[in-house]
């Protein structure tokens, strides 16, 4: 006969070992996992959140809080190169003169369309991918600085902006939407995808449009924890600063009539350089932005003072950030900034010859040594052939026996390309009487260095053209990160 008794007894007591085994295993992950703990340094500081841990931020004093109002401070790194097209980190041309417009007008001179815009999809489809983001994370950093064209915001569809947005909250770091380049164009630079042209501070219908995009942006993202902020407009260039601050008024009051929690990250003018454009705070709930590109310590912190960086920051209580110098000054520079209380993200976390542990071409990368050949069979800088067209043009023009010799000096010398061009630059100052003879020079310089990118522009899209399917895949895998 069944007891009944006895059998519930034994189940009740295989239910609570089942039980206890996993707690127990639960517990075991939590400590040998670290999840869910948050990182706390010895003066309160997170720099690593997990998913799940994204809590809102704002701003309190000169410092960044989450919801708690613990202090966060923000060290990331920008995902360049990716939503704003910039060559030079592929190795393609040079990025001042060719920005994306430009270089996607020459290619369609010589190749489809289709093919072309095929072409700039597959780079954005396979250069960032879901694991970079954790890469960013598992080195320590909790931001990522998305710098973007304008052209990715849409307003009725999933776009490239919302799986990044995604991507980060899935590794648990945070976001700041940056508007890269502008409608119109802020600056007259290829970070802008200018030619030269600066339409936005000179045209209302490029105002209007810029204003619209926040809009649609601002109404995407305002539940979303993720984002820590937005980056209203990189690096203006306005002649009249009042121009800049006026864009910024506008712009704050449309994103607050739609999403009050956001920071608001706000670039000095020329280049986010000058901060005499901000006689006052502008949002109670905003971070201050500069750019500094210098290679020393001494020089940094010389420029901070000189700009008065840290003495608007204190005037006003408010905080700073630089979200943009060298990622080869990182290892100088990242104390000081902790120590000073300035959030930061070098340039960039992907490009051509990055420092370990930020991620490069190697010399075994499909992509690299495609570009490579292309540069061998169609060289843009200077070389034996175009010194020596040089050296032809300087003996036939009208310069002085002794500026002529100082030209073909620099032209035959053994320094590097770079020291050349800048040696080349300050001759006119040198020989002010035969300024006009350098500039008539200078232009057959340049038209020699343009046959080489014409030359070099065929070769490059022949390729592409001619390359079979697989190695074209093959090519495009190459550019994910190791």
């Amino acid at each position: 006969m069944l007891n009944y008794d006895k059998i519930f007894k034994k189940g009740l007591i295989t239910l609570v070992a089942v039980l206890i085994a996993l707690i127990l295993f639960g517990v075991g992950i939590y400590f040998f996992s670290g999840f869910p703990r948050t990182m706390v340094n010895t003066n309160n500081i997170n720099f690593s959140k997990n998913i799940g841990d994204l809590s809102w931020l704002s701003t309190s004093g000169n410092n960044i809080v989450d919801k708690k109002g613990e202090k966060v401070f923000l060290k990331g790194v920008n995902f360049g190169n990716w939503l704003l097209w910039e060559g030079c980190a592929y190795g393609i041309l040079n990025c001042a003169g060719w920005p994306e417009k430009k270089l996607r007008a020459e290619m369609e001179k010589r190749m489809p369309e289709e093919k072309v815009d095929k072409f700039f999809d597959d780079i954005v489809s396979n250069y960032i991918l879901p694991q970079d983001f954790q890469n960013v994370k598992n080195n320590g950093l909790n931001f990522v600085r998305l710098g973007f064209h304008y052209r990715y915001v849409k307003e009725n569809e999933l776009t490239v902006l919302d799986e990044a947005v995604q991507w980060a909250k899935e590794a648990g770091v945070y976001v700041i939407l940056n508007m890269h380049a502008a409608p119109g164009a802020q600056a007259p630079a290829y970070f802008a995808d200018s030619e030269g042209e600066i339409l936005l501070w000179k045209e209302e219908s490029y105002r209007q449009e810029y204003y619209r995009l926040w809009e649609i942006l601002a109404e995407r993202y305002r539940d979303e924890p993720a984002v820590a902020g937005y980056e209203v407009l990189n690096e203006p260039d306005a002649e009249d600063g009042s121009q800049v601050t006026a864009l910024y008024n506008n712009v704050i009051k449309k994103i607050r009539q739609i999403d009050n929690k956001h920071i608001i990250f706000l670039d000095g003018n020329h280049y986010a350089g000058d901060f005499s454009i901000f006689p006052e705070p502008l949002d109670p709930n905003a971070v201050y932005v500069f750019h500094d590109y210098i290679e020393t310590l001494d020089g940094l912190r010389t420029n901070i003072g000189r700009q008065g960086y840290s003495a608007f920051s204190l005037k006003y209580n408010v905080p700073l950030m630089c979200n943009e110098f060298s990622i080869w000054q990182l290892p100088l520079f990242a104390d000081f900034f902790l120590q000073n209380n300035i959030n930061y993200a070098p340039w960039s976390y992907k490009g051509w010859d990055n420092p370990p542990p930020y991620v490069f071409f190697d010399k075994n990368n499909a992509w690299r040594q495609w570009i490579e050949e292309l540069n061998k069979n169609h060289p843009t800088d200077f070389t034996k052939t175009t010194l020596h067209q040089m050296a032809n043009i300087v003996n036939a023009s009208n310069l002085s026996d002794a500026a002529k010799a100082d030209t073909l000096s620099i032209i035959n010398g053994s320094s590097e390309l770079s020291t050349k061009k800048e040696d080349l630059a300050i001759l006119p100052k040198k020989y002010p009487g035969e300024t006009n003879e350098f500039l008539a020079i200078r232009l057959e310089f340049s038209e020699i260095g343009k046959n080489a990118e014409t030359a070099w522009l065929d070769g490059f899209t022949q390729s592409i053209m001619a390359m079979p399917t697989e190695e074209y895949n093959s090519l495009m895998l190459a550019l994910r990160t190791n």
